[in-house]
């Protein structure tokens, strides 16, 4: 449907923060519009299931959430930034709540580890300052699943699908 030619879900483990990573892949046959795809948008809407796998938390500042809302109404900072900041905001009140949420995580150290091991490590530091942002996100009156990724990969995905059946 919808000029749709593949749709896959991954689950892997991977060498980021939060250990896992749930991917929607959403293969668009050639001549798809932009109308298509806000078609999908309003059956999505309607009942039918979009997986997505970033979601922004209510802090902001925190990942994948707001960025520049400080400067909204600081009359300080450059009219330029106070519009972009204006808009920034207005895109995130649009993003609809979801049905749930599925909070992929792992341990501090695990992370540290994982990363570690990567073929692009980030430093240390880093990996620790992220963990921390992303350890204790909140995400409004959303239902939240948090599994944690520190059991073997089919235990997750097990978990993982289990949550999604759960929800219907």
């Amino acid at each position: 449907a919808f000029g749709l030619k593949a749709i896959t879900l991954t689950l892997t483990s991977v060498d980021v923060v939060r250990g896992s990573l749930a991917t929607a892949h959403l293969g668009v046959k050639s001549g798809v519009t932009h109308k298509d795809l806000w078609k999908a948008y309003r059956q999505a809407a309607a009942g039918k299931i979009i997986l997505c796998d970033r979601y922004p938390s209510v802090k902001n500042g925190y990942p994948d959430s707001p960025l520049l809302a400080e400067l909204v109404h600081n009359p300080n900072a450059d009219p330029l930034r106070r519009k972009l900041a204006r808009f920034e905001a207005d895109r995130y009140k649009e993003i609809p709540t979801p049905d749930l949420i599925i909070y992929l995580s792992a341990p501090l150290e695990i992370a540290v580890e994982r990363n570690a091991t990567r073929s692009k490590k980030e430093p240390e530091d880093y990996v620790r300052r992220r963990h921390a942002t992303s350890s204790n996100l909140e995400f409004g009156d959303a239902e939240v699943f948090r599994i944690n990724t520190n059991q073997p990969l089919d235990q997750t995905i097990l978990a993982f699908k289990k949550a999604i059946w759960n929800a219907l």
